[in-house]
């Protein structure tokens, strides 16, 4: 958004911001960080959600999202591809960026390379940017988000399956009904994973974001190196490392556009 904000000094355009809220696995606590960014930057930032029945008939059906299944991802994505059909907007905005992982570098490295960061009805106007780049960005605008700064290495929904464990215990499920959570995580226990652990493994080790077979194999890991690890890195270190780029200038080399592209040349062979 900032990155947007800024190229309408130089292009006309009107741009309209969004924000998808998911219900029951979402934090309360995102949506004043979007009110605060939508003060701070003076840009009206509009509220979409998946209609709640739908996402509690979900998660009473089919439990809290799993790898492999994230059924949440469709209902989120649903309300923004309506955008486009409804011709309400003509081209979406795409966060994504090379360097996040190796499946957005290969779809995004050749639009870089050959200075195309469109593709249909979207545009990747972050696509080149490091997360240096980002950080700065972020910093200067005063807009860091608070999971950041307690530790987490990306922002999402408090029950993400993606979630590496120590987010959990990390951050606070700051959702609107965790007494519907208990009951959807009994509910799944009871009827996919009993046979696998017993309850408080299932809950401990967030087992739901595994398919049951998975989650078994993750549970015979974690015991074995609970038995044989000599040092535990702790909570608190852990928050240290991850929030100190957030809470401390980050000094690393700037590439230019024309440095970027020599080095994506270098990768890609």
């Amino acid at each position: 958004m900032i990155v947007l904000d800024k190229l309408k000094d130089i292009m006309r355009f009107e741009l309209k911001v969004f924000y998808v809220y998911m219900p029951f696995l979402e934090p309360l606590y995102n949506l004043k960080f979007v009110d605060k960014v939508s003060n701070k930057m003076g840009i009206k930032i509009e509220i979409l959600t998946p209609p709640k029945k739908m996402v509690k008939k979900r998660l009473l059906k089919d439990g809290l999202p799993y790898r492999r299944a994230r059924w949440c991802t469709y209902l989120k994505s649903r309300p923004l591809r309506d955008l486009l059909r409804r011709k309400i907007v003509d081209l979406m905005a795409v966060g994504d960026r090379i360097w996040e992982a190796g499946k957005r570098f290969r779809r995004l490295a050749f639009k870089v390379l050959k200075d195309r960061l469109s593709e249909g009805k979207k545009v990747y106007p972050v696509a080149p940017l490091t997360i240096v780049d980002i950080i700065s960005l972020v910093r200067k605008t005063g807009l860091i988000h608070p999971d950041y700064l307690n530790g987490a290495i990306r922002v999402s929904c408090y029950y993400c399956p993606y979630k590496p464990i120590y987010e959990l215990y990390l951050l606070k499920p700051d959702v609107e009904d965790l007494g519907l959570i208990e009951e959807v995580m009994r509910r799944e226990y009871k009827k996919w994973y009993s046979r696998y652990c017993n309850f408080e493994e299932f809950r401990r080790y967030a087992l739901w974001r595994f398919t049951p077979s998975v989650a078994a194999s993750f549970l015979r890991g974690k015991r074995f190196i609970e038995d044989k690890e000599e040092e535990i890195i702790d909570l608190k270190h852990i928050e240290e490392m991850n929030s100190y780029p957030w809470l401390n200038e980050v000094k690393a080399p700037i590439l230019s556009l024309n440095s970027m592209k020599l080095l994506l040349k270098s990768l890609i062979g």
